[in-house]
């Protein structure tokens, strides 16, 4: 787990043998120190896998992917995200989304430089 203290916060609940979940994956790697991350293979912990399950209910494919962030709202425009107090939420791969919790991160931090 990578720590910054303005990066948006990233939770997947993945899956084993997931072929988005690994592309997820790949791109949160790819990013390095840019963003806060914790993956949790569901298929290996049941606690998390019922978390997910009663928090996010609608949700029946992985990777979903949380988002924490100050700016919910620069995700609206994006098919398939779903908005819930300060979090962004969806179901699969959607690149545009990590990439802007990306793009937000590496924001924040140039105004701290």
């Amino acid at each position: 787990m990578t720590t910054k203290t303005n990066a948006p916060k990233i939770t997947v609940y993945s899956k084993n043998n997931c072929f988005q979940c690994k592309m997820v994956a790949r791109r949160i790697q790819e990013a390095g120190n840019s963003v806060t991350s914790e993956t949790f293979k569901i298929d290996e912990d049941p606690q998390k896998f019922e978390e997910l399950t009663e928090r996010y209910p609608d949700m029946r494919q992985a990777p979903v992917v949380v988002i924490r962030t100050k700016n919910p709202d620069k995700y609206l425009h994006i098919n398939g995200v779903n908005l819930r107090e300060d979090e962004i939420f969806f179901s699969g791969n959607i690149p545009d989304a990590l990439n802007l919790a990306i793009a937000e991160y590496s924001e924040e931090h140039s105004e701290e430089d």
